[in-house]
């Protein structure tokens, strides 16, 4: 007993063309913006009011209507940044100048009394500053 299977003479590209499906994408309504916002308070001993010193940051970024917009961005491969302890000492010296300080002994100065008082038990702030300054 044999058994035959018949299957229909279809192209290669038929075939691609019935499974062929169009790149998704994410397309947002004209002008459409996304933020990020982030504070941190800082709560300055005061026996008698409750005082906070706040820093905040602000990011805001234009999305994308049509999805051509990002062509160039998809091509582009990434590429490991590195932040180097020499850059973020030349970043703090020359805002300390602008400040009216001289900018490289407030640096050396910052170094060493960081090492002589460590800053760890001021949670995140204390460990950065810490990796920064040691």
């Amino acid at each position: 007993m044999t058994s035959h299977i018949v299957l229909p003479k279809t192209a290669n590209s038929d075939i691609a063309e019935i499974l062929h499906r169009p790149i998704r994408s994410l397309t947002f309504p004209k002008n459409s913006n996304m933020g990020i916002f982030v504070a941190i308070a800082v709560p300055l001993e005061d026996p008698l009011n409750s005082i906070s010193l706040s820093y905040f940051f602000e990011a805001n970024y234009a999305l994308p209507p049509n999805i051509t917009y990002l062509e160039p961005w998809t091509e582009v491969k990434r590429r490991k940044r590195n932040i180097e302890r020499t850059t973020i000492y030349r970043v703090l010296e020359s805002k300390f100048e602008s400040s009216g300080y001289s900018g490289r002994e407030c640096l050396l100065r910052a170094i060493c009394e960081t090492s002589e008082f460590p800053l760890r038990h001021n949670g995140l702030i204390g460990d950065i500053m810490h990796v920064i300054f040691t």
